[in-house]
């Protein structure tokens, strides 16, 4: 419990947590005959954690800045759907639809 109390403090999300702890320890158990002295198992898996942690901490940091930037300027005029198949799913106003354009 220590490891995934560590990756919550630093991922700020406990199922990500839980997973960030999941993925070390089968990375680390993978790589159990390059550890070397078992007593070195925990320290290393420690480590692991924390590392997982701070790359998704810069992985998010990434996806963030990202969608920032790609949103579209306040001035934009509205997206509306404009494919009859998908009018129904998406309300006729979804951004994220495939057959969306700009009138």
């Amino acid at each position: 419990m220590p490891l995934v109390r560590l990756a919550a403090l630093l991922a700020g999300d406990a199922d990500a947590a839980r997973d960030i702890v999941q993925d070390c320890y089968e990375a680390v158990w993978r790589l159990r005959p390059d550890v070397g002295d078992p007593e070195h198992f925990v320290a290393y898996l420690r480590k692991a954690v924390l590392n997982w942690s701070r790359s998704r901490l810069r992985r998010l940091r990434t996806v963030r800045r990202f969608l920032a930037q790609s949103r579209p300027p306040a001035d934009a005029p509205p997206v509306r759907c404009s494919s009859p198949s998908c009018i129904a799913s998406c309300s006729g106003t979804s951004t994220g639809c495939p057959h969306a354009s700009a009138r």
